[in-house]
């Protein structure tokens, strides 16, 4: 059995009820691109559009089975976990991103293995999504690098009553703008190693790492 352990997914549903209900989020301002739209948290940096090969599910099956994947882990689109929403409406935000996430997953007989988005900027918010997701059958969740929440990490990863799950960790920033932080605006202009060529692929997939299990 083949297994691509990284891969990023944003369900149709999700997209379609946050178009819906984006008032129920005040610190969420949709940005609309020509190709869909983005997210602005409590007054940030407007994010990158959600790229429509991240929601395209025939596609992904397609290329899964052209490549013969036999399942995919997917974790959320980064850009949409929105760690700068206040704690509460950050829990029920991932709250629905993994209903979704949850629900396609269990619709498509065992090809997917979803990974749960938590509210990062409170420990005790993400603790309790956490047990939550484990509860309805996630395996684990990925969160960002750079969460700059509050409360106690324990709260999180320890303790005798927490169920063991795994935490896939994702950077929150690009290779290229980590290499412009430290290189100066000359290394965006840059390719990083291994990215070229794959753009359009990761985005369909996130086909970063397999792993084959005899």
């Amino acid at each position: 059995m083949i297994i691509d352990s990284h891969a990023h997914f944003v369900p149709p549903s999700l997209l379609a009820e946050i178009a819906d209900t984006a008032a129920d989020f005040p610190a969420l301002e949709l940005v609309k691109y020509d190709n869909g739209f983005g997210f602005s948290f409590a007054g940030g940096k407007p994010k990158r559009p959600v790229n429509p090969l991240l929601s395209d599910v025939a596609g992904r099956l397609h290329w899964m089975d052209q490549h013969q994947i036999h399942r995919q882990v997917v974790g959320g689109w980064l850009d949409m976990f929105g760690y700068e929403m206040p704690a509460e409406d950050g829990e029920k935000w991932s709250r629905l991103i993994n209903k979704h996430l949850g629900d396609f997953a269990a619709a498509q007989t065992g090809r997917f293995v979803p990974l749960a988005s938590l509210p990062m900027q409170n420990g005790d918010a993400a603790a309790r999504v956490l047990d939550d997701a484990h509860q309805t059958g996630f395996k684990g969740a990925m969160i960002g690098t750079q969460p700059q929440g509050s409360g106690d990490a324990r709260t999180l990863v320890g303790g005798d009553q927490k169920p063991e799950a795994r935490l896939t960790v994702e950077p929150a920033v690009s290779p290229l703008e980590l290499a412009a932080a430290h290189r100066g605006p000359e290394a965006r202009r840059a390719r990083p190693l291994g990215v070229a060529g794959l753009d359009a692929e990761h985005h369909r997939c996130g086909v970063a790492h397999q792993l084959t299990v005899q």
